[in-house]
């Protein structure tokens, strides 16, 4: 109680992983990475569950496999077992990057976004970001202003996915530290 723990992995992982996390998964799971078009995805899908239900497993001093996810509406996965820790998690995924936050008891969001180079990000800005947070952005130098976009930005999603039902509100409507 009271800690945040936060875990990050690649999902570039050799295939004796993918393996092993496909044994952790739900028969639901396989079946959704089989549906996945490009054998990467499907890779980085059965890792991410097999990172997720590993971890879990040893917060709730249980084996990956009794591990039950449910998705809500909006897609957050939630423990649909009773547990003996009110553990609260969050995942993201980006790029081949994967972040789970954990706490017991609070809920909690996380985002991992890849700095897109291509993304026109500045016309963005007036949309994701309030008047304070687009001073912010604004008084940056100018290498750092698609840095600051994105962190803003994962800043909000985390945000929203810790105490929103999923991505209602506008994201202009609060401010987060940059």
């Amino acid at each position: 109680p009271g800690e945040l723990h936060v875990w990050h992995a690649t999902l570039e992982i050799g295939a004796h992983f993918v393996a092993w996390s496909k044994e952790q998964c739900a028969e639901e799971e396989r079946e959704r990475a089989a549906r996945f078009v490009f054998e990467r995805d499907r890779h980085h899908f059965l890792i991410s569950r097999g990172l997720l239900r590993g971890l879990l497993a040893r917060y709730l001093e249980c084996e990956p496999v009794q591990i039950q996810l449910r998705a809500d509406r909006y897609g957050k996965l939630h423990l649909n077992n009773p547990t003996p820790v009110p553990v609260q998690f969050n995942i993201s995924h980006s790029h081949g990057g994967w972040l789970l936050a954990v706490t017991v008891d609070r809920p909690v969001g996380v985002d991992l976004e890849w700095e897109r180079p291509d993304l026109d990000y500045r016309s963005l800005v007036p949309s994701v970001f309030s008047t304070h947070e687009r001073a912010q952005l604004a008084s940056l130098p100018p290498q750092l202003g698609r840095s600051g976009f994105f962190a803003g930005w994962s800043r909000k999603e985390a945000r929203l996915q810790a105490l929103s039902p999923g991505l209602s509100p506008a994201l202009a409507s609060f401010a987060v530290a940059f």
